[in-house]
């Protein structure tokens, strides 16, 4: 599994799913700009594209080697994702016919793709990955709403004291704790210092593909002796002036030493303009 290409096409799932919701309260607002019914109803025919592209990937591909690699980026995708695309999916989310037909043929597309053999194979396949993909949202979540906390807080207690505020978070911290006992899986660390990261070769765009889906490409080096494996590629995608918009990732089962991996990570996101590549994640 050399080159999973569309993986994961946002890192960042949070944002994602809080671009659905916010064009779902939209939409029920009768004043709804044209603009934002245009922005959910592409992120639908996208999505209708994939699916249909992405079961004939499952159902036609012959070579043995290039349907493991599809059916563990297809898995993992749709196993991050599936929240947010099951709303996606609904009908009445869309006010035009032609749109609430299109949604109600994804759910069945989407059905019909998860109840392959392919699929639950790459879904079994990439378990690990999908659990500890949530157990880092679920902390980072966890984190917000702690960090939240301790500033009200902060507000509230501000008559008492830096002192008190100081001590009574240094205590806090170390008593919630945030690791499991019994978890003794090994851990994918940074492993940065050992790429060598060709910045001004990442480039995005759409490589002539007309579905609407950008992608990030440029390469990786491992200059080290090591030979790395679940390498996770972390890459930041902003707008044309500047702005960080989210987060995509590219991944890849292993990297040997001294050998380049040119990347090549999808982006749902249509108005990015540049990325970086800003770490990359491994297992010895």
């Amino acid at each position: 599994m050399d080159d999973l290409v569309n993986f994961v096409n946002a890192r960042n799932q949070q944002q994602l799913g809080n671009r659905l919701n916010a064009l779902e309260k939209q939409l029920r607002n009768q004043n709804l700009k044209q603009a934002e019914q245009e922005e959910w109803q592409k992120l639908l025919f996208n999505e209708s594209r994939r699916l249909e592209d992405d079961i004939n990937s499952l159902s036609s591909e012959t070579d043995p080697e290039k349907i493991e690699q599809n059916s563990q980026r297809i898995a993992y995708y749709y196993e991050i994702y599936a929240k947010e695309l099951s709303g996606l999916f609904d009908p009445d989310k869309f006010p035009a016919l032609e749109y609430k037909e299109l949604a109600a043929k994804c759910a069945l597309r989407h059905k019909t793709l998860v109840d392959l053999q392919w699929y639950q194979w790459g879904k079994k396949k990439t378990q690990d990955e999908i659990t500890q993909y949530f157990a880092e949202i679920a902390f980072k979540e966890k984190e917000q709403r702690k960090n939240s906390a301790n500033r009200i807080i902060k507000f509230r207690k501000a008559a008492i004291g830096l002192v008190v505020i100081l001590g009574f978070v240094y205590y806090l911290l170390p008593l919630l704790g945030f690791f499991d006992p019994f978890d003794t899986a090994p851990r994918r660390l940074v492993v940065s210092d050992d790429y060598e990261i060709n910045h001004s070769a990442t480039t995005i765009s759409q490589l002539g593909n007309e579905n609407g889906t950008f992608y990030v490409t440029g390469s990786v080096k491992n200059i080290s002796n090591s030979n790395f494996q679940q390498v996770e590629l972390k890459i930041e995608v902003y707008d044309g002036q500047g702005t960080l918009l989210g987060e995509t990732l590219d991944y890849t089962n292993q990297l040997g030493p001294k050998v380049t991996w040119n990347f090549k990570a999808a982006c749902l996101l249509t108005n990015a303009a540049s990325a970086k590549v800003i770490g990359v994640i491994a297992r010895k």
